[in-house]
């Protein structure tokens, strides 16, 4: 005990000097002091006066200020001084203390205030060490121990509670606002009021207090606010708590709106009704534009906005039956059609739906229902279509740009067309380029911002097309916008179409991908995408340089063609310094009637120096000016787009020039080739004017009119029937291909034209080379005599068709066979006339009565005529009551040229296909067509028939004849009529071109026919050479690659040369080259100087 202590000393100082030997000087007592205790503060309050203690937060909340205290007391007799305070080393900044110097007298206290404030979680421990002065003891040690712990306040949900739509005056809809205390301490929040300025009084407390409420540790609350509308549309309000800081938002967004009923329909559409002005909300699933035979299907929704379940029944459909019930429920193989169904609360129910129209026009109709929704018992859709519309084509489906240089570009085309149907009366059925803006509701074009559309219930607005990379740079494909052809605002109408130009530019090296992304108002379809493709490659810069700029074809008569050429020239002296050609091809609009011979051209190359050949044809079907032009791409950054325009005329000329084209074929550099002969011959009734005979510029300068009968500064008067001649000669200055035309100009506004060719080489080595066609395509004309002794000849020829037609259909031969007779009327002409039948005019014949066998005979017959064998029969029979004097080639010129050749013949003679013609007749041409009624001359004829293929491919040209000559029997039954004893005009024509003359007196039609047939049908044993070989060097021979010696094994002469004029190789019958065989022949052609 305490006191005790105090006895003991004072007893001690008593005895003390009393005691033997001691220090009898009195004791000196120590100076008061102080003496200084924590007091701990344990159990029901009771304090221990301790020198070391721990101050223990435990967990406080991150960015709180939690404050503890301990009591320093004075135990000692004097007074107690604090003369400093040491901490611990590393001393944690979230304990925070002010503790200066203090004097603390005889058993007072003085508290100490340590604060604990975490920033960051985490558990942290100090000590603080108090130094004492005048004290019995020199220290109090304080530890300090705390955690920081995070607040996890959370409050759902987190940004905004939405009501949802809730119908005015039927229910109601409560939210409970949750605030969560996901942490291990218990704290307070201040759930204060719900503000709102615009709708007071809408969202309100559900038997809830709000205040300051305690949130314990790991738990929640909740806030129960119910959403009472009234009115239609938005409401917003907000929930505050301001306290803690921890919990936020501290003003939660409420937000509801306020709806007339809650079973919703989508979609649907904001309408004004026209009387009363008012807006109203209506279901409507407008289909658009659907193409009749084919479906658009869409789902009509709806939807349950409030909080009980709606039960939706009797679906009806409502339309017009009279077009076909084009509106019904899409339903699926094996399924049965919806008829009632459950809505649960914020649930959502598609009915399938399609619009399939058998008619063009309007579709109206409805789809009624029956609902336990208290505001909508009853209700429907308004279901809308259009039978016809846009529909969207997109051609190619993917494009190739090839090779194309750096620092260049190559444009390539899309053809966008619309194949829809057309709505009379109406632009909105045009194919548009435009999207969806999903953001809007319409239910006219009004209700769109100008020149958006109203489709679909939706606002269409303008969409250029875009470009999708894959890979490459995005500046590599450009689209040119907007696309040509296309009419903006009103789109493209039903058939019409408009042409997206894309450019490939790359400025590296590589292959580079892309999608060409197109929208539009397709119904079915609305967007495409075409793949676009390229590879870019480093070349040098082309300098080239096109010779002519502009082909001018002048007068070409429908049904026929002329072919002129173009040339791109490599300027470059360095044979490596190429020039690409990317693409080339028509430009668009160009018509039809212009084609390229060897077809567009992609990634072609010229070599430095050297040349490329473009021809064109124009042939034009019908008369009218034909314009277009030729577009290129090439290597050259100075020019990278190359373009040649191109025009011609069809109409009926009344000249004909023979030859129509002409190609000299190769003449040794300064030499001269032949003079050729030209002949114009006026065919008309009325006399003709030649203003001129000149070669057009811009072409080769090494062709020479020689000899013209139009002198410098007058003109030529050519009276009808008659013909006049010049001569053109070649005289090559360079190697190379030379190009070059001759324009006779007449009173008509545009010229007759003639292209010239020929190459200039070192030395003069012509090789022609021929195909002994395997299946070749053939027309074949027979002229058949209708006079008054034909009948048996008629017959045999019909009897023996088998046999003619024999090598055809052994070789597959792709063939025409027409009839014509002998029957020619030109009275104006002073020529025969009709004593029977009338006058075919080179017409094909067509029986009036049905035939056995070929009930209605085709004009010619085809290996697709069904029996074409008695379809030809019934041709070949004429009949016998025809002009008495006969005119054998004259039919055939008429049938192959106009007018008849775009009349009653039209579609018999193609291009392509070798050309025959076989007259069968028991007398000799008795022609009258010439001036004053004589004969018109063979040669007029025979140019006239040589044109029709052109002197370039005079070897698809036959003349065959069946009728007498000379060496016919005596007792011949046929071939008495006197006109018979001279046949030589039809034996010219025949020889000329390589034909097959036989007897009309043979007593095997056939053989006879079986032979013609082979040369009709493209058996050649006759080649006619474009040139004339030098005799004096050898002619060589080659058959499929292998020399073919002029004699065979045994001596026997296989082939010879025929001279000038005929000029041609002939094989003997037992060594012509087999069908499907290539003869090429090789020979000098003479220098002249």
């Amino acid at each position: 005990m305490r006191h005790s202590k105090w006895f003991v000393l004072a007893f001690v100082l008593a005895v003390v000097p009393w005691m033997p030997g001691c220090n009898c000087d009195p004791i000196k007592t120590n100076e008061a002091l102080g003496d200084g205790k924590l007091l701990e503060e344990g159990p029901n309050k009771v304090f221990t006066e301790v020198e070391e203690t721990t101050l223990d937060w435990n967990a406080v909340l991150i960015d709180s200020r939690v404050e503890k205290k301990i009591k320093v007391r004075n135990f000692g007799n004097g007074t107690l001084e604090i003369t400093s305070v040491e901490r611990s080393e590393g001393f944690p900044a979230v304990f925070n203390y002010d503790i200066p110097p203090f004097k603390l007298d005889v058993s007072t206290d003085q508290d100490l205030s340590f604060f604990f404030e975490p920033k960051v979680a985490g558990t942290y421990e100090a000590t603080i060490t108090l130094l004492l002065g005048s004290a019995s003891n020199d220290r109090l040690i304080i530890h300090l121990k705390a955690r920081g712990v995070e607040g996890a306040c959370s409050i759902t949900p987190a940004d905004v509670a939405d009501f949802g739509s809730v119908a005015l005056g039927t229910s109601y809809v409560k939210h409970d606002i949750i605030i969560a205390n996901a942490s291990e301490l218990e704290w307070e929040v201040n759930v204060k009021e719900i503000l709102s300025d615009s709708d007071p009084g809408t969202f309100v407390f559900n038997n809830f207090v709000p205040g300051i409420l305690r949130v314990p540790a790991r738990s929640e609350i909740r806030v129960p606010v119910e959403f009472k509308p009234n009115h239609v549309g938005e409401h917003l309000a907000a929930l505050s708590i301001p306290a803690p800081e921890i919990c936020q938002p501290n003003l939660l967004q409420l937000k509801g709106q306020g709806v007339d009923q809650v079973l919703e329909c989508e979609p649907k559409v904001l309408i004004k009704d026209a009387q009363t002005g008012r807006e109203r909300w209506e279901c409507l699933l407008d289909f658009g534009f659907v193409n009749p035979g084919a479906k658009a299907s869409a789902p009509a929704r709806l939807k349950n906005l409030g909080n009980q379940e709606i039960t939706v029944s009797n679906l009806v459909f409502e339309q017009d039956t009279a077009k076909g019930n084009a509106f019904g429920q899409e339903v699926a193989e094996g399924a049965e059609a919806i008829v009632d169904f459950t809505i649960m609360p914020g649930e959502s129910k598609e009915i399938p739906m399609h619009f399939m129209p058998t008619l063009l026009g309007q579709h109206t109709g409805k789809l009624n229902f029956k609902s336990t929704d208290q505001k909508r018992q009853a209700g429907y859709f308004v279901l809308v279509g259009i039978g016809g519309g846009p529909a969207i084509d997109v051609q190619p489906g993917s494009v190739g740009f090839g090779p194309v240089a750096l620092n260049t570009y190559q444009k390539r085309r899309i053809t966008v067309s619309n194949v829809g149907t057309d709505i009379s009366g109406t632009t909105d059925d045009n194919l548009k380029m435009m999207e969806p803006d999903t953001s809007t509701s319409c239910s006219k074009n009004t209700d769109c911002p100008e020149p958006s559309i109203c489709q679909r219930s939706m606002c269409w607005v303008r969409k250029q097309a875009t470009i999708e990379v894959v890979q490459g740079e995005a500046e590599d494909f450009v689209v040119d916008w907007p696309p040509v052809g296309y009419p903006d605002p009103a789109g493209l109408a039903a058939g019409a179409s408009a042409e997206i130009a894309v450019r490939f530019a790359p400025k590296t090296v590589g292959d580079k991908k892309a999608y060409v992304h197109i929208f539009s108002n397709d119904p079915q379809v609305p967007d495409r995408k075409v793949l676009v493709e390229g590879t870019a490659v480093d070349m040098p810069p082309c300098d080239y340089e096109i010779v002519p700029s502009q082909l001018n074809f002048g007068i070409v008569e429908a049904g026929k063609n002329l072919q002129l050429g173009f040339s791109i020239r490599n300027r470059a002296s360095n044979a490596d310094h190429e020039c690409l050609i990317s693409t080339l091809g028509f430009a668009r609009g160009t018509p039809t009637s212009f084609t390229l011979v060897n077809g567009p051209v992609t990634g072609a190359t010229i070599k430095g120096g050297e040349v490329f050949e473009v021809p064109i044809r124009f042939a034009p079907k019908q008369n009218g000016t034909f314009t277009g032009s030729v577009e290129f791409y090439i290597s050259s950054p100075e020019a990278p787009e190359g373009r040649v325009s191109l025009t011609g005329t069809a109409q009926p000329g009344c000249l004909m020039i023979a030859p129509s084209e002409l190609d000299f074929g190769v003449i040794q550099v300064n030499c001269n080739s032949r003079d050729r002969l030209f002949t114009i011959y006026n065919v008309c009734s009325v006399n003709q004017t030649i203003q001129s005979i000149e070669l057009q510029q811009g072409l080769s300068q090494e062709f020479h009119i020689i000899a013209s009968p139009v002198t410098a500064g007058s003109s030529y008067p050519l009276p009808a029937g008659n013909s006049a001649d010049f001569k053109v000669r070649y005289s090559p200055v360079n190697v190379g291909t030379d190009q070059g035309s001759i324009a006779i100009k007449t009173q008509l506004a545009q010229p007759y034209v003639i292209p010239l060719s020929g190459r200039g080489d070192t030395t003069a080595i012509q090789t022609d080379v021929f195909a002994q066609d395997p299946k070749p395509k053939v027309d074949v004309l027979f002229v058949v005599d209708s006079s008054g002794s034909m009948y048996d000849e008629q017959e045999a020829l019909a009897s023996n068709f088998d046999s003619f037609i024999r090598f055809a259909v052994e070789q597959q031969v792709d063939y025409h066979v027409m009839v014509t007779d002998t029957g020619v009327g030109e009275s104006a002409l002073g020529c025969n006339d009709n004593y029977g039948d009338p006058d075919l005019n080179g017409c094909p014949y067509r029986p009036t009565d049905p035939c056995p066998g070929c009930t209605t005979p085709p004009p010619y017959v085809t290996p697709e005529t069904t029996n074409a064998d008695r379809c030809f029969s019934c041709n070949a029979r004429v009949g016998t009551d025809g002009n008495a004097t006969e005119s054998l080639i004259r039919p055939a010129y008429l049938a192959l040229t106009n007018p008849n050749l775009t009349g009653c013949t039209q579609g018999f003679l193609r291009d392509e296909a070798n050309l025959a013609v076989v007259v069968v007749s028991d007398a000799a041409d008795q022609d009258c067509a010439g001036s004053g009624g004589n004969q018109q001359s063979v040669a007029f004829y025979l140019n006239a028939l040589l044109n029709i293929k052109g002197f370039k491919r005079q070897n698809m040209f036959t003349f065959n004849s069946i009728t007498p000559n000379a060496n016919d029997p005596s007792d011949c039954s046929s071939g008495q009529d006197d006109s018979a004893l001279s046949n030589t005009r039809v034996e010219q024509v025949v020889t000329a071109t390589a034909g097959v003359s036989d007897s009309i007196c043979t007593t095997d039609w056939s053989q006879s026919l079986e032979r013609l047939g082979q040369t009709a049908f493209g058996y050649r044993t006759r080649f006619f050479l474009s040139n004339v070989p030098d005799l004096s060097e050898p002619i060589e021979i080659q058959i499929d690659g292998d020399v073919y010696d002029q004699y065979g094994e045994f001596g026997d002469l296989r082939w010879w040369y025929t001279p000038d004029p005929v000029n041609a190789i002939d094989f003997s019958a037992m060594a012509v080259p087999e069908p499907g065989s290539t003869i090429t022949v090789s020979y000098h052609v003479d220098c002249l100087r």
